[in-house]
């Protein structure tokens, strides 16, 4: 009977090789937890030395557990909690420790299936406003994820838009045509004097020669009605473009104040909590794979670390959320 020992504390490490040689000469039973970035290199490593025994691969991932088993049939897939039971059954941890790591376990499945969805629920819409017919699975975004930390004074976005707006430029060339309206309506109110020219021979008159002027008496203002609607139609339109460029500021002014608000926030992530993070967790690491810190603390780390980045990543998706708002305000892009 063979008897190779595995450390079960070493399994919930990450993905290394674990295991203790016997005294004879029999190759060396080997299970590898994780097969993500490192694995594949750790498996193939342990087949092809004669002197291990590949035995169990722990994997969390049923697509990476699908993947190892169509490469290497035959050999032993476990997800983690199996580790975590066995390692309760035997009493390196109690029932109350298995219970909350299979309830963290259960909340990073929800959080990834739930990023799964919206990833792919953006992908669709982002397809459907292109009009594009490309296949999900292949198509993807690139590009820079990241915020300014120096945006433009405000000043220079309200010029912009004063500039740009097609709303306020449409209003500016509809009060240049109620004043052209309005003029051709007192031209069309106005009466001109008639001249005239008489020649001619009327016997006994050998001949004669007239000159007429004729001049209309303005009784009623003729193309009143019309003057006065122009008159109002050109006051009503420069009250449109006052209200439209108080709508313009109060548009940039907001999308101005947003993106202020997430810089504010974004920037002690930048320069301190990122790296606070990161710190902790690989302090609590070190600790750990050296006794010093329960498993306990080293997901509690770990999920710390996890929760920091994700509030950094979603302030910097509400960054450029209000970006694409000020680009809007201004009528160009002007946040790139």
């Amino acid at each position: 009977m063979r008897s190779d020992i595995v450390d079960f504390a070493a399994l919930a490490r990450g993905p290394q090789i674990i295991g203790k040689r016997r005294q004879d000469a029999e190759p060396l039973g080997v299970a590898v937890v994780g097969y993500g970035y490192w694995g594949p290199n750790l498996v193939r490593n342990v087949i092809e030395r004669p002197e291990f025994e590949m035995r169990t691969l722990c994997e969390m991932s049923s697509a990476r557990a699908s993947a190892f088993t169509q490469k290497y049939p035959g050999i032993d897939v476990q997800a983690n909690e199996v580790v975590s039971a066995t390692r309760q059954q035997a009493g390196d941890i109690s029932e109350v420790d298995l219970g909350r790591l299979e309830l963290q376990r259960v909340q990073y499945e929800s959080d990834l299936q739930n990023a799964e969805v919206s990833l792919r629920t953006a992908k669709i819409q982002l397809l459907s406003l292109l009009n594009e017919r490309t296949p999900i699975e292949q198509f993807d975004v690139s590009g820079k994820f990241d915020f300014s930390e120096q945006p433009m004074p405000l000043e220079e976005f309200r010029a912009a838009a004063l500039d740009a707006r097609p709303d306020l430029r449409a209003a500016l060339q509809a009060v240049s045509k109620s004043q052209t309206d309005h003029r051709l309506a007192i031209a069309n109110g106005s009466a001109d004097p008639t001249f005239g020219v008489d020649f001619g021979r009327n016997p006994p008159v050998p001949a004669y020669f007239g000159v007429s002027v004729t001049i209309p008496v303005r009784v009623f203002d003729r193309n009143q009605g019309e003057k006065m609607r122009t008159e109002l139609d050109v006051t009503r339109n420069q009250a449109l473009v006052t209200a439209g460029r108080a709508q313009v500021f109060s548009d940039v002014d907001s999308a101005y104040a947003t993106i202020a608000g997430n810089i504010a926030l974004l920037r002690p992530y930048k320069d301190k909590y990122l790296a606070q993070a990161a710190k902790v967790r690989d302090t609590v690491s070190f600790a750990y794979q050296n006794g010093g810190a329960s498993l306990l603390d080293f997901l509690s780390a770990q999920n710390d670390y996890r929760n920091i980045q994700l509030s950094y990543l979603n302030l910097v998706g509400s960054y450029m959320i209000a970006a694409g708002q000020m680009n809007l305000a201004v009528g160009r892009e002007v946040i790139p």
